[in-house]
Formats: structure tokens, sequence, C-alpha cells
């Protein structure tokens, strides 16, 4: 490690690939988890394992038209789980779409500033694609693909004979697992979507 002209420390060449810098300025060494894109990866995981996804060059920006990924699959009937708490790539375009650089989840790009969570439950197996384009450079990402355990749902008895309004509080006589509410209220909506077999 040597201090550099503005006083942070960094480590020497020859050993930088095994540590890497945080926003806050922190050197944090890289964990033997830590797959940084470059052309298409193969990572298994089992349940209760991970692995750390980085953009190339990642905290510093990325390199201009780079195209790389990972392939993830679990062996264990375990979903994956993927979180990336640092997420910093281009914005979409006028119309919203992420068309310039992009990270693709099973097809589904995100790009920007946004949180970024998914859990893939479909063939224990997901798709993870970077793209940038010839413009501007940003941080780019480091997420987390963790595999989980499936979790039995809890068995539920719907009373239908009181319909709610959507949008409007669902007062019930008690509240399991949920978060402060006033008193017998939910504190959030929710959907269910049947996109078919």
């Amino acid at each position: 490690f040597y201090s550099n002209k503005s006083g942070h420390i960094q480590p020497r060449n020859n050993y930088a690939h095994h540590f890497y810098s945080n926003k806050s300025g922190h050197i944090i060494p890289r964990a033997a988890t830590d797959f940084i894109c470059h052309k298409i990866q193969e990572i298994t995981l089992n349940a209760g394992t991970g692995a750390f996804l980085e953009s190339p060059g990642y905290p510093n920006p990325y390199p201009n038209k780079k195209k790389c990924g990972w392939n993830i699959k679990t062996s264990d009937g375990s979903v994956i789980d993927i979180s990336c708490p640092e997420f910093d790539l281009q914005m979409p375009n006028k119309r919203g779409k992420c068309q310039f650089d992009y990270l693709s989840i099973d097809g589904y790009r995100f790009c920007g500033q946004e949180s970024v969570s998914a859990t893939i439950t479909n063939g224990e197996k997901t798709k993870i694609r970077f793209r940038s384009n010839g413009g501007w450079k940003f941080p780019g990402f480091k997420c987390r693909a963790a595999a989980l355990s499936p979790a039995t749902p809890p068995s539920t008895t719907v009373d239908t004979a009181n319909s709610c309004v959507c949008g409007q509080a669902n007062r019930v006589s008690r509240i399991v697992g949920g978060s402060e509410t006033d008193v017998n209220e939910y504190p959030w909506q929710v959907a269910l979507v049947n996109k078919g077999d």
C-alpha cells in the first residue's frame, strides 16, 4: 500500500486486483466470490452461498463498448436472489427505455440509478448481461447474487365476504408479520398477476 497525492491509501499495482476502494474511500479486500464482468462467466451457487458481480473496473467508470455477463444456476433447487445496492449506469432515453448502457436480468433491463432487486424462481438459472455503448462512462454496479432455499408460503384463508377497495385501508382483526401501522390496518398494497404457464 501507499498514500497517493490526495492522501488516500492505495494498494500497489501488483496487488490492486485484490482490493477496491468503496464510495467512502475505504480500501476493501475482494472476496474470493467476486466476479468482475468480462466475457460470459458460468457460476453455480448452492443454498446459502453467494457471489458479488461487478461491472468492469468498478468502482471506477466502466469502459465503452463492453459486453459481458454471467450465467448463474443452482444445483439444489434454490431460488436466486439478486440485489444491487451500488448501481449507477447511463440514464434511460427520453421514452424511459434502457437503450444505451444497461444491466439485463433474464431480459429485463435496468439503467440509471434505480434500485435493482430480483428473485428468480423459474428453472433455477438466470442470465445476467451488461452492455455499454460508445458514449458516456459511469461508475457501474456491484450486485450480490445469492442462492436461497425456497420457502414454503404460509397457508392463508381469505374471507371473500368482506371485499376491500384498492388504495384504502383494509381493517381486520389482526396483522401477522407486518410493520407498524394504525390499529388493525394493512400498511401496503399488493397485486397477484397470473402470467399463465
